[in-house]
């Protein structure tokens, strides 16, 4: 039987209409989810870091239970 949070994740729509008028645009897009590839802040924080990126968008699923780690996210 799967996970009750398994059953939660909804991928992020805004998200993904952004990429898609990016990349018709000619741009490169990379949609990371870090809750399906278990990223830590620190693996995240990695892994921006060795990659010249233009933009780095965040998506909250439910801002008030996870700012604090988006705020953290932002800063590193």
């Amino acid at each position: 039987m799967k996970d009750r949070a398994d059953l939660t994740v909804v991928p992020p729509l805004g998200l993904g209409y952004l990429a898609t008028a990016f990349r018709k645009d000619g741009n490169n897009v990379t949609i990371l989810d870090c809750q399906k590839n278990k990223f830590t802040i620190r693996k995240l924080a990695d892994y921006v870091s060795g990659i010249d990126f233009q933009l780095i968008g965040i998506t909250l699923c439910s801002a008030t239970l996870q700012v604090k780690q988006s705020l953290e996210v932002i800063k590193r």
